[in-house]
């Protein structure tokens, strides 16, 4: 800010013609400063909806497994209790 104000007065006292130039190049570079900002926001906000989707994919996906393991412990559970039952009580 400082440099630019510098170079505004030195080419005002120099080349005042070229000062409307010397403006339009600041006009210019701060509609690119904003622009790229403006993106970089919608970047940030784009990952994080990203993260925040994945996230919930994973819970969806460990709940899913968590589920699956306790069907599997419950039919292991009764297979070895028909096992157990069928030798126990198997006639002979």
């Amino acid at each position: 800010h400082e440099q630019a104000a510098t170079l505004y007065q030195n080419i005002s006292l120099t080349e005042p013609r070229l000062i409307p130039q010397f403006e339009k190049v600041i006009i210019n570079f701060t509609k690119e400063i904003k622009q790229q900002n403006s993106e970089m926001e919608n970047l940030a906000l784009a990952i994080k909806r990203a993260q925040d989707q994945a996230s919930m994919q994973l819970s969806e996906m460990e709940e899913e497994m968590d589920q699956r393991i306790q069907a599997a412990e419950r039919k292991t559970h009764e297979q070895v209790g028909h096992s157990f039952n069928y030798i126990q009580y198997r006639p002979k």
